[in-house]
């Protein structure tokens, strides 16, 4: 008798089951395309820009191939300026760290020599009590 009521709710759980994946494999895809559609969408977009683009140069005039040439030169020239002020930022900013750095240790050391020089003068001065 128990295992009868036993195997029909697990009949009714398989069926129930049954039932819901689809709905559990909708959602799930549904979810895969909010978070992967954008991603898609630009990686697509950026297929058919570039293609565009070509198709673009093939009906050009030489005069206006040229003109683009020299519009994506200076562009390019922009950028290697901005890249070149980047470099030289970082490069003075590692400069002034490492002297910054040498200065932390030249104060650290300052700083130990002073204890050592306050702490003898402190004994000197213990042992100068306790004579008199």
């Amino acid at each position: 008798r128990d295992a009868t009521a036993r195997a029909n709710e697990v009949s009714k759980e398989v069926k129930r089951v049954n039932k819901s994946i689809p709905r559990y494999i909708e959602e799930r895809v549904k979810k895969q395309e909010r978070e992967k559609g954008p991603e898609l969408i630009a990686q697509e977009l950026q297929r058919v820009e570039e293609q565009f683009r070509r198709e673009h140069f093939k009906f050009m005039e030489p005069e206006e191939l040229q003109e683009e040439l020299d519009r994506e030169t200076r562009s390019l020239r922009k950028y290697e300026e901005y890249i070149g002020s980047i470099v030289s930022i970082l490069s003075v900013g590692s400069d002034m760290s490492s002297k910054l750095s040498k200065r932390i240790e030249q104060v650290s050391q300052s700083a130990d020599e002073l204890e050592q020089t306050w702490s003898y003068s402190y004994q000197q001065s213990l042992a100068a009590q306790k004579d008199s």
